[in-house]
């Protein structure tokens, strides 16, 4: 199975290589085979309309 892991600013592809189990949890491991840098990604910060300059 593959899938994709996508963050604010970079993304990875990976194969999810195990599912294990443990109590109410399952942990899955995988193995990454792409990944890549968002081209303009969202700033960290919100600034309101306050009237100041930044």
């Amino acid at each position: 199975m593959t899938s994709t892991l996508l963050l604010d600013i970079a993304y990875l592809d990976y194969d999810v290589k195990d599912a294990v189990s443990s109590g109410d949890h399952n942990l899955y491991v995988g193995q990454v085979v792409a990944d890549g840098v968002v081209e303009h990604p969202k700033p960290y910060t919100h600034l309101r309309m306050n009237g100041l300059s930044y």
